[in-house]
């Protein structure tokens, strides 16, 4: 099994972002209809990118194959189960046939794209700051580590 790179990322996170992820409070967690409508729509989305043929973009796209959506739907069914991270506010393909999620936290901006169908790559970004990466095998729990 490859080794978990673990890089800790800058601890200059903001308190907000770090109690939000944090937060033991259910009110914080509980799934109103449209935090539900919007996992929905992620799950919807990885659906849609399960169908894509090689071409998909007419620039010679990669399509992600359906293993590689089968580790992305299991990981996003479990950031739900879990609650401790909110819905991606993107779910994409890539034309190198990779899936990529999205998310902001305040000024941070974090991406998960999954590279293969046992490896997720983790970038952390703030303004004025250099991208910080994190590689994880076995892709299915987010690594704390990248808010920390």
């Amino acid at each position: 099994m490859t080794q978990l790179l673990e890089r800790r990322m800058p601890t200059a996170a903001k308190e907000e972002e770090v109690n939000y992820l944090n937060s033991s409070n259910a009110e914080d967690y509980s799934l109103s209809n449209s935090m539900r409508e919007s996992w929905n729509e992620h799950f919807d989305r990885l659906n849609e990118i399960r169908r894509l043929a090689n071409n998909w973009d007419y620039s010679g796209g990669k399509a992600p194959g359906p293993e590689m959506s089968d580790v992305a739907t299991a990981f996003l069914r479990r950031l739900k189960r879990e609650g401790q991270w909110p819905a991606p506010e993107r779910t994409l393909p890539t034309p190198e046939g990779t899936i990529v999620f999205e998310w902001r936290f305040g000024q941070r901006h974090v991406i998960a794209e999954f590279t293969s169908a046992d490896a997720v790559e983790w970038m952390s970004k703030e303004p004025g700051s250099p991208a910080e990466f994190v590689v994880q095998t076995c892709a299915l729990k987010p690594r704390s580590t990248i808010f920390m």
